[in-house]
């Protein structure tokens, strides 16, 4: 099959919003989508399509005035959460201009009917684009555009065939790439293997992979006990076919904590967060200090900070160390934590005394905070 898709040149993550940027249609330095939404939206009252129409065609002429007025009203729903109005107006949107889409626009707008859409015509619409921007050698093995493509399959009921096309989309996605983890800054690797892995995990167990109400997403949670059973599945089935055993129940784990933070189920994460840190995790004093360190953040239980002090005290061994002093901090945290105040005291000031000049504020206000009997975590 011939391949007329445009070659694909903007990062995926921009496309949805390609045309409001102007640079699709060929504005550079303007926003004309943009800026008639803003007064749109910034009205009570219901847009007159016609006038808009007449207020592109004072700058703009032909098609392009057409094609700004459909996408315009398009996005006018998709911000006001009409996701029925808008998945009809977007297959529309197709039909008159899709044909001059890139690859990327095709995932992109595919995926929005995924997400959006819940009728047949929809996700086969969606599933169409999805194939269509697969179809260029550049792009027949993009791991975005697959991990699309085995979505959609599976919000149609292709269980089966959307689990295949979600593996081979894990061994596409780099795992030494980094990503900015952005509650906290840092940077991590690995983030889009662990979502394929909660993504087989869902598809697995039968819950959306797509977005559901509140009230519809109350039915999965209640289902939390029966989760170890698809967790293996996803080991047995998929990580076991590339990896040996004890590399496929560590990158298990690792997905697992991704799904239970994004979940925010503390308990379940913090579970794991120990066992895995105990089997994985604490092979140098640097991470043991780091996962100590976490387990003071995030845990009010009293056996996670025992457990956790004693990985603490193995750091504070070597005095010599360029880190003692982050060690020493972690150790006096967690006794003030476990209510040893007395203690915690003595080891930050241990700390205040070896840390460089710049840690010095943070360790004197810590100080500060458990003398006055204050938190000193969030």
């Amino acid at each position: 099959m011939k391949n007329n898709i445009k070659k694909a040149q903007r990062p995926y993550w921009l496309i949805v919003v390609v045309l409001l940027s102007g640079t699709r249609l060929g504005f550079a330095q303007d926003n004309p989508v943009k800026d008639m939404l803003v007064k749109l939206l910034a009205s009570n009252s219901t847009p007159d399509w016609e006038h808009v129409h007449s207020e592109f065609k004072k700058k703009y002429s032909g098609s392009t005035v057409d094609s700004l007025t459909s996408y315009t009203k398009m996005q006018y729903f998709n911000e006001k959460k009409d996701r029925k109005k808008y998945t009809a107006l977007l297959i529309d949107y197709g039909k008159s201009y899709g044909k001059a889409w890139t690859a990327d626009e095709l995932n992109s707008y595919a995926w929005m009917l995924f997400k959006y859409g819940d009728q047949p015509q929809e996700l086969q619409t969606a599933l169409k684009w999805s194939k269509q921007s697969l179809f260029g050698e550049e792009t027949k093995n993009n791991p975005i555009f697959l991990n699309t493509y085995a979505n959609i399959l599976y919000k149609l009921g292709n269980k089966t065939k959307a689990l295949q096309y979600e593996w081979k989309v894990y061994s596409l996605f780099s795992a030494s790439k980094p990503y900015m983890e952005s509650k906290t800054g840092k940077i991590k690797y690995g983030l889009n293997k662990k979502r394929v892995i909660t993504t087989l995990f869902n598809m697995e167990k039968g819950d959306p992979t797509w977005p559901v109400s509140k009230e519809e997403a109350a039915k999965y949670i209640e289902t939390t006990r029966d989760h170890a059973k698809y967790w293996q599945k996803v080991k047995k089935n998929w990580l076991r076919r590339e990896f040996p055993p004890r590399t496929a129940d560590s990158l298990l784990y690792l997905a697992q904590l991704y799904y239970y933070d994004q979940k925010e189920n503390k308990v379940a994460y913090m579970k794991l967060f120990i066992e895995y840190a105990e089997k994985y995790g604490n092979t140098t004093i640097s991470e043991k200090n780091a996962n100590a360190w976490e387990v003071f953040l995030r845990s009010k239980n009293l056996n996670h900070l025992k457990k956790a002090l004693g990985w603490s005290v193995e750091t504070i061994r070597d005095e010599e160390d360029k880190n003692f002093y982050a060690y020493l901090n972690t150790y006096a945290n967690l006794l003030y934590k476990l209510g040893d105040k007395s203690k915690a005291m003595e080891y930050e000031k241990k700390a205040l005394i070896n840390a460089p000049e710049e840690q010095g504020a943070s360790f004197h206000n810590t100080l500060i905070k458990m003398k006055k009997n204050q938190k000193t975590w969030d």
